[in-house]
Formats: C-alpha cells, sequence, structure tokens
C-alpha cells in the first residue's frame, strides 16, 4: 500500500464538497516522473521556486563545466545526482510548495494507488461530516 499526504486548504474544508474541490493528495516515496523528467515535472506541478533553484543549478554546472574544460562524463554525473535528489526529495518539495500556497496538510490516507485513497479519504470524511450534523456541531 502506498501513503499519501492529504493537503486543503482551511477556507475549502467547509464541506465535502469545497474539499473535494481542493483537496492535494501527495505519495510518500520516490518521484519517478521527477526523477525521469524533472524540469517538465516542476512545470506541471506548479513548483516556481524549485523550477528557478534547480534551473540555476543547472546553468551554474554547466557554466562551471564550460569555464573549467570538464569532460561530459562528470557533467553528465553532477545532472544524474540532481535528478536523483529531485526524484528522492520531489514529493516533499511539492509539500512545502503547497504549504507556501496555504494548503495545510489534514490528513494521511494509504491504499494501493491515488483512487483507491482519495476513495478511503473522501467516505472518511463524509462519515465524520455526517456525524457533525447528527451532533449539531455546526459545519
Amino acid at each position: 500500500m502506498k501513503i499519501y499526504s492529504v493537503h486543503y486548504r482551511q477556507e475549502a474544508g467547509a464541506s465535502l464538497t469545497g474539499l473535494a474541490d481542493g483537496a492535494v493528495l501527495v505519495k510518500e516515496g520516490f518521484s519517478w516522473p521527477a526523477f525521469f523528467v524533472p524540469l517538465f515535472w516542476l512545470i506541471y506541478k506548479r513548483m516556481w521556486i524549485v523550477l528557478a533553484v534547480y534551473i540555476a543549478i543547472q546553468i551554474v554546472l554547466t557554466s562551471l563545466a564550460a569555464l573549467i574544460g570538464l569532460p561530459d562524463g562528470p557533467v553528465f554525473v553532477c545532472s544524474f545526482a540532481l535528478s536523483v535528489i529531485i526524484g528522492f526529495e520531489g514529493n516533499n518539495l511539492l509539500r512545502w510548495t503547497l504549504e507556501r500556497n496555504r494548503f495545510r496538510q489534514q490528513a494521511v490516507v494509504a491504499g494501493k494507488d491515488l483512487a483507491e485513497a482519495e476513495q478511503r479519504f473522501f467516505v472518511n470524511a463524509e462519515q465524520q461530516l455526517q456525524g457533525r450534523k447528527s451532533a449539531g456541531v455546526p459545519v
């Protein structure tokens, strides 16, 4: 089973509909898309600060290699290492980006895939909302 953290804005959590519209599930662990195509993955996830740092590191690496006259081997190894780091830390960086955009981690859920994790989370959220309504607590 895979573990996902559930993030949403506080103002979106007033109802199940608002919660469903604004919820973002982020998988724990290594991100293969971030490893294989980090530039496109960062753009797709709208991680602008991380993207700027990634591009700056690549520019510095390329400029330094040209200035010193390094062969292609060490440059490739450094670029590969950067991709590995992005693969391992990509989802944590996504959580950081969400937090900067006023998303808060509200739950952790497990599932064999994203669809099952979403289903488990929303069933649980619906049960909690129904429990609040039956107890007379404003939702």
